[in-house]
């Protein structure tokens, strides 16, 4: 059961990196940004996806409250 939902979840951030990847090529007229430039940065409580130098978003792990804010 875990192998099947890391599985699933491993693909599902893959498809959020290709996602990213062709909205970013839409955005810029068609030129590409480098895979490698992504980076999946795993941490405690969330995945920061991180593009070169900058943070592109947050994975939440699990569901809580953050600084008062509650996440799923």
């Amino acid at each position: 059961m875990i192998k099947v939902v890391k599985k699933d979840f491993d693909a599902a951030v893959d498809n959020l990196l290709d996602g990213i990847n062709a909205d970013y090529v839409t955005w810029c007229n068609g030129n590409p940004m480098r895979m490698d430039e992504m980076v999946v940065k795993p941490g405690r409580k969330f995945i920061k996806i991180i593009r070169g130098s900058s943070v592109w978003g947050f994975i939440a792990k699990g569901s809580g409250v953050h600084k008062g804010i509650p996440y799923e």
